[in-house]
């Protein structure tokens, strides 16, 4: 009876060793890094300013930002690591974002391999009407010619994405929101939202 205890629990042993080992290991890697695992191969790490500026070529590269946008170097400045496994390959990154109150704000892509920003997105908020490009506008009459009662009610947001990747401009999407009241965050069920997106060569 004890030698078909002992076989019994040294087959459980071998049945569960690589599965446990396995365990062992991601909780290893993410015990090092310090980060939380979000989803199936994504994990992230939230970081102070301090590790933010400390992560090797990001000082340059800020900079080289900064000469584009000078008046971000004063954005208050956030960030979190990020790995994720794409296709069974292993990504990282550190995504930060550049906030001056709610007027504008940057999403802003590091990859740690290259020490590069190779995305960034800028985010304006309450773009005047009458500043609207002439393209949203006519997709603004087409949607009051479709449907008029939309003429009643009031713009409440106007934002504007601007997404960049490796320096060349890819899209602005004007996104608008009307309710009744004109103001953000009634949450009415007879508010009507919708966005319109075009290309750079189209404004």
């Amino acid at each position: 009876m004890k030698k078909v205890a002992t076989a019994f629990l040294a087959i459980s042993l071998l049945a569960t060793t690589p599965v446990f080992a396995a365990e062992q290991e991601s909780n290893r890697i993410q015990q090092e890094e310090g980060m939380i695992k979000q989803g199936e191969g994504y994990w992230i790490k939230d970081l102070t300013v301090d590790e933010i500026m400390t992560q090797k070529g990001m000082k340059s590269a800020l900079e080289s930002f900064y000469d584009k946008f000078p008046r971000t170097k004063a954005y208050k400045i956030s960030g979190s690591k990020v790995k994720k496994i794409e296709k069974g390959k292993e990504i990282n990154k550190i995504t930060l974002s550049l906030i001056n109150d709610e007027k504008e704000s940057f999403v802003l892509t590091f990859d740690t391999k290259t020490e590069k920003i190779t995305k960034y997105l800028q985010v304006v908020n309450n773009v005047p009407k009458s500043e609207l490009p002439a393209t949203v506008q006519a997709s603004l009459h087409k949607v009051y010619s479709l449907l008029p009662e939309m003429k009643d009610l009031k713009l409440y947001s106007s934002d504007v994405y601007f997404s960049t990747i490796k320096e060349e401009e890819q899209l602005k999407e004007y996104s608008l929101g009307f309710n009744e009241s004109g103001k953000r965050g009634e949450g009415k069920t007879n508010d009507k939202e919708f966005g319109i997106s075009c290309s750079k060569d189209s404004l």
